[in-house]
């Protein structure tokens, strides 16, 4: 689940004008998209970015925590920043 909510937020800070660089598979349909529609979802995106945060709550977070991988974390807050 932590996967698709990482997914489902960097499509929203894509439609937001700040990628951080889509799948070439995604590009032609994600250009046919309302991006004003999707954008509207980045408080959303946000909170869910939360949870995958929280150690408590993800295992996702506690597999990368688990690697001593800083890269990760970077990745995510660099996310949220992008969602701001």
């Amino acid at each position: 689940m932590a996967k698709k909510a990482v997914a489902a937020a960097e499509l929203v800070a894509a439609a937001k004008g700040k990628p951080s660089g889509l799948p070439k598979e995604l590009g032609a349909w994600f250009k046919q998209q309302p991006k004003q529609e999707i954008a509207r979802f980045s408080a959303l995106a946000r909170k869910a970015l939360a949870r995958v945060k929280d150690t408590d709550a993800s295992e996702l977070r506690q597999l990368w925590q688990e690697s001593d991988d800083k890269q990760w974390m970077n990745a995510i807050v660099d996310l949220d920043t992008r969602l701001r």
